[in-house]
């Protein structure tokens, strides 16, 4: 999975997925051919790579509103959350986790 936005004030539909990238927000969606000839054209930028398949854009949502717009920090707390934690040799890393909402 990897985390992409349109360059520009458009909405593309990935004909490979039927899934969107668009102007408003980054998304986290499968890499695909028609993304990558979008990328080299410049109408869409990579932000994140490398993220499993179990990445979704629900949870990756989640975590850009919990960062109030700081993409930097959504990047990094999204790809934490995939990273294993202390799991031993042929342990699975626990599930990722939407962050907690604050409270009021």
């Amino acid at each position: 999975m990897i985390i992409a936005q349109t360059t520009g004030q458009f909405d593309l539909l990935d004909p490979h997925t039927l899934r969107e990238v668009s102007y408003d927000r980054p998304y986290c969606i499968k890499p695909t051919v028609f993304i990558d000839q979008r990328a080299a054209r410049g109408d869409v930028k990579i932000i994140a790579t490398d993220l499993p398949d179990e990445a979704s854009d629900e949870l990756w949502a989640s975590y850009l509103a919990e960062s109030q717009g700081d993409l930097d920090l959504a990047v990094a707390s999204f790809k934490s959350a995939f990273e294993p934690k202390d799991a031993g040799e042929g342990e699975k890393a626990p599930e990722p986790k939407a962050p907690r909402a604050k409270k009021a």
